[in-house]
């Protein structure tokens, strides 16, 4: 049986208010996959869906590249 996620447990997960989730739906943000049964307002996220989305937004940590800002970092003259 899939599992799904409500608004109030989206909004949490996205660390959101559930009127922002709200306004990020009617601004057509780009957010997860979501199910809206006709003549229902009640939205149901699959956690599959959701969890695989987020996965397009890891940052992953570059030790190169932060050794190089960190070497061409000048420090700021105090006065």
């Amino acid at each position: 049986m899939d599992k799904y996620y409500n608004d109030e447990e989206m909004a949490n997960l996205m660390g959101i208010t559930v009127n922002r989730l709200r306004n990020k739906i009617h601004y057509e943000d780009p957010l997860p996959p979501r199910i809206e049964t006709p003549g229902c307002r009640k939205r149901l996220w699959p956690v599959d869906g959701v969890h695989a989305w987020l996965e397009n937004y890891i940052v992953r940590y570059d030790k190169e590249k932060y050794a190089q800002k960190v070497s061409t970092h000048k420090p700021r003259r105090i006065s």
